[in-house]
Order: C-alpha cells, then sequence, then structure tokens
C-alpha cells in the first residue's frame, strides 16, 4: 500500500503469512509481529522507500526508493540482508520498478509494462513478460510449495498465470475494466483479481485457468486498496476506500461443479413460489430428510446471494455473492490480512497509523467485533 499524503506512514504490507507487517516513513521503515502486537525491528536508513518487501520473518528483504526523498533511485530493486546489514544485490532498470515479490528461489520485478522473473541465488533471468499498464505493481507470487506467478496479461483485462512446477500457462479474460488487484492462495491454487471499478472480485482456479467464484463488494465503484485469502483458502477478504473491509466464503474447486449444474427455479412463479424456490437453492440449513437426526455439524455460513439469482442468465449482477460478514472502521487507505487458521480473525493496518483485530462469525455472519486497537508508533 502507498500512503504518499500521508503524514506518518508512507508504505504497509503485510508479510506472506501475515505474521507480522511493516510500515516505512521519510527514516526508514518499521516491523511489527502481529500476535503478540509488539515493535520487532526499527531501520532508519534515512530516506523514502517505495517498496519494503519482507520475505516471511526472515532477514531477506527487498527495497525500492520513491517520495520526495527516497533513498535508493526509483529505478533500482535493492536486495538486503538484514542480519549481515549489507546489500546481498542490485537490479537496474531504465523505467521506475513498481513492484517485487520475493520467495527462497524466485524473484519477480515489476515495471509499469514489464514483468521480469530471476533465480534468487544467483539473478539469473528466468523470464520476462510484457504487461498491460500496470503502475501500482499488481502481481502475485506464492510464498513457498509450486512457484506460481500472477500478473495481468498483455492485452487489457486478461490475467497471465504461471505454474513453474508444471510449466501450465493460462490467461483468461478477468473483466473489461481492468485489474486493481491481484492474490494468490497460500497454496497457489486460486488466484483472485480485482476490478479497477472496485464492484467485483473474480476467483479463478490456477491449475486450469477457469473462473472459480464471483464476489461483489457493493454497487457503487470504489478503489480496492487490498485482497487477502486466509491460509486454508476458505476465505477470503477485501478493503477499499469505502472504509468497509469485506469477508467472504470461498467454494472449493471440488464442489463448484456439482453449484454450477444445480437447477435454477423457473420463471413464471407467483411471489410465494419464488420465496419457496430461493429458500431451497439459498438456505445455509443442512437438507431434510426423513432419516433419525445425527449429530449435528458445524457450518460456515455461505455468502449471501441475491433473491433474484435464477436470473443470473439474463442479468449478471444477480449472479454475485455478497460479503458473509463487514468491518467497518472510518480510515479510507487499508491492508487487511487474516489471522492463524481457526481464529476466525482479520488484521487490519491504515495508512493513519492504526493497527486493528476483529473478529468474524463463520457461522452467523454480520458484523465483525473490534478485539483490539493499536496506534502504531513510528520513529522519527
Amino acid at each position: 500500500m502507498d500512503a504518499e499524503k500521508s503524514n506518518k506512514i508512507f508504505t504497509f504490507k503485510f508479510n506472506q503469512d501475515c505474521t507480522c507487517f511493516v510500515c516505512s516513513n521519510n527514516k526508514g521503515f518499521h516491523i511489527y509481529s502481529c500476535e503478540p502486537y509488539r515493535s520487532l525491528y526499527t531501520n532508519l536508513i534515512g530516506g523514502r522507500l517505495r517498496v519494503v518487501e519482507v520475505y516471511y520473518r526472515s532477514n531477506i528483504m527487498a527495497f525500492v526508493g520513491g517520495g520526495l526523498f527516497p533513498k535508493y533511485p526509483p529505478t533500482k530493486a535493492i536486495l538486503w540482508n538484514d542480519e549481515e546489514k549489507r546489500i546481498i544485490g542490485e537490479l537496474c532498470f531504465r523505467l521506475r520498478v513498481v513492484g517485487v515479490r520475493l520467495r527462497k528461489d524466485m524473484l519477480l520485478i515489476l515495471l509499469e509494462r514489464k514483468a521480469y522473473v530471476y533465480k534468487f541465488d544467483t539473478f539469473e533471468l528466468m523470464d520476462v513478460f510484457e504487461t498491460t499498464a500496470n503502475p501500482n505493481g499488481c502481481c502475485a507470487l506464492t510464498g513457498t510449495g509450486a512457484a506460481v506467478l500472477a500478473i495481468p496479461g498483455k492485452n487489457h483485462g486478461r490475467l497471465f498465470m504461471k505454474n513453474y512446477e508444471t510449466e501450465a500457462v493460462f490467461d483468461p479474460i478477468v473483466n473489461k475494466h481492468g485489474i486493481a488487484f491481484i492474490e494468490l492462495s497460500r497454496d497457489g491454487k486460486l488466484c483472485a483479481v480485482a476490478s479497477k471499478k472496485g464492484t467485483l472480485i473474480r476467483i479463478f482456479t490456477t491449475t486450469d485457468g477457469n473462473f472459480l467464484q464471483e464476489l461483489r463488494r457493493g454497487k457503487d465503484p470504489a478503489d480496492i486498496t487490498s485482497v487477502a485469502f486466509d491460509s486454508t483458502g476458505s476465505w477470503i477478504s477485501c478493503s477499499s476506500n469505502k472504509g468497509t473491509v469485506h469477508i467472504f466464503s470461498v467454494i472449493s474447486p471440488s464442489k463448484a461443479a456439482a453449484i454450477i449444474s444445480e437447477e435454477s427455479p423457473p420463471f413464471n412463479l407467483s411471489p410465494e413460489e419464488k420465496d419457496l424456490e430461493m429458500s431451497k437453492h439459498g438456505s445455509d440449513d443442512e437438507e431434510k430428510t426423513d432419516e433419525e437426526p445425527k449429530e449435528e455439524k458445524k457450518t460456515f455460513i455461505k455468502n449471501r446471494i441475491s433473491m433474484f439469482r435464477f436470473m443470473k442468465g439474463l442479468i449478471p449482477y444477480f449472479s454475485s455473492e455478497w460479503s458473509v460478514a463487514q468491518f467497518r472502521i472510518p480510515e479510507k487507505n487499508t491492508a487487511v490480512g487474516f489471522g492463524p487458521s481457526g481464529s476466525n480473525r482479520i488484521r487490519v493496518v491504515t495508512s493513519t497509523g492504526k493497527y486493528y483485530v476483529a473478529e468474524y462469525d463463520p457461522v452467523h455472519g454480520g458484523e465483525c467485533k473490534k478485539v483490539d486497537e493499536r496506534v502504531i508508533e513510528m520513529s522519527e
């Protein structure tokens, strides 16, 4: 996240597993632990950084200078070993570097219209891809496991995905408005793409490039500031300049085919009959049978759907799924991440120097409960 207009924080971002986050200001950068919340490290390097990328909680970081008083040229990506307090690599370009992603064997560098992939240990160039205009550096790279890359495609509205383990490549059409944010699930099997209009997030499978699910943030345009999967890929959240964090449940690819093949209610029903049909298709209750009652199983709530979902073939708006839970805060520029698996918690960092933890109900949904709020102290 870029917060140049803020007097306090210039950039802020969670690491790959959301166990810590990094913030930068005019003097350097600060790393904080999420749970328990505490300051881990401060490095007052004496200049602004537009990009600060931390590889999990290791000593390996990547920097790109930016702002009015940059520490490094904005055309250079710096690889830093914080344990040894030294630069371990530099990659120089003719144009501005807008994004960096790290993994132990690979390095992804984004320019506004190109993406470069390098081997991490030797800095040997592996791939070069052309993209559409990408000034905010939208991209995603899995941190562990199979190396999966996702970037804007060469043509407007397309997503480019590559699995370096299988060499599979896909470029599905994702929307007509362009791409604002890209995120991969931690296992690399799912890719979420937010549109520049800011109303929809679409999820695709990286194994075959197929469309899986459409999630609706809202009906009014917005700037999506972050998207995050939980550790299991069962939940996804997004934040925007509207000030509300939305949480959705994610359908597993194995169940998608069964849902798609379900019959939709017919159009020529009375209102009472439509209500009955929608209760059958949209209910979160277990299917009723004449069998003896079994031990109750804990089930998670499904995303809300329109009562006119049966018209999705005619009007695509009604095919979207709405969020299960919401967390409302006054800040407009935020980054969101999930807590540990099973905690049912999200974490939010803001450009105004706030850190929130909120709890969502996976069974009933609704408004999240704020459980912690901190002021991020930044040394000048």
